[in-house]
């Protein structure tokens, strides 16, 4: 059966193959690869939370320069910086990378920060959030990762990561200052 026989009111699906010689192009010419200046932005975060406070979250963000060659075959590299500080104390800080070298062959993502949080929980519900007892859960913590991988094969990659995390959390019950009643301790590295 042909396909026009198979549709009452013609083929369902017709090919009509066009040299391109015959019928204009409706697309724009294919363009070369530019060179990508960099780029650069900052971005402000307004937070308010009754377990934080009240604060500011600043991200900024830095796109490396590539050549063209570069931009046709890789992400473009990117550094960042982040910062946050709240009216309880709570402040966290820390810079991130992300590099491409040899056309994506190589792939680089780094992190190190350091943050230190103040958590005042009161409860849920109008009876407990209108307590002056609360729970004080302090959180310290400095961490680094670096990542780094190699491409064995078209999206294919193997790498390595190292991670390195010290946590130092801090408990406490009490009245209007949670810590009144001593902390209890925890700590993991």
């Amino acid at each position: 059966a042909d396909v026009a026989d198979l549709a009452p009111n013609g083929p369902l699906l017709q090919l009509n193959p066009v040299d391109s010689a015959e019928a204009p192009s409706s697309s724009p010419p294919i363009s070369q690869p530019q060179d990508k200046k960099s780029q650069s932005t900052v971005v402000p975060i307004p937070l308010s939370d009754p377990t934080l406070g009240s604060g500011l979250a600043v991200l900024g963000m830095y796109f490396h320069p590539q050549t063209a060659e570069e931009a046709a075959t890789q992400p473009p590299s990117l550094t960042a910086a982040f910062g946050m500080r709240t009216s309880n104390g709570s402040y966290v800080a820390g810079v991130a990378q992300t590099s491409y070298w040899d056309a994506d062959r190589w792939r680089f993502t780094g992190l190190a920060g350091y943050g230190h949080l103040i958590l005042d929980f009161f409860g849920s519900g109008a009876p407990s959030a209108s307590s002056r007892v609360g729970v004080r859960w302090t959180v310290d913590a400095a961490v680094l990762q670096p990542t780094i991988y190699y491409r064995i094969a078209p999206h294919w990659y193997l790498g390595g990561q190292f991670r390195y995390a010290d946590v130092r959390q801090t408990f406490g019950v009490g009245g209007a200052d949670p810590m009144t009643t001593g902390p209890v301790d925890v700590r993991t590295s």
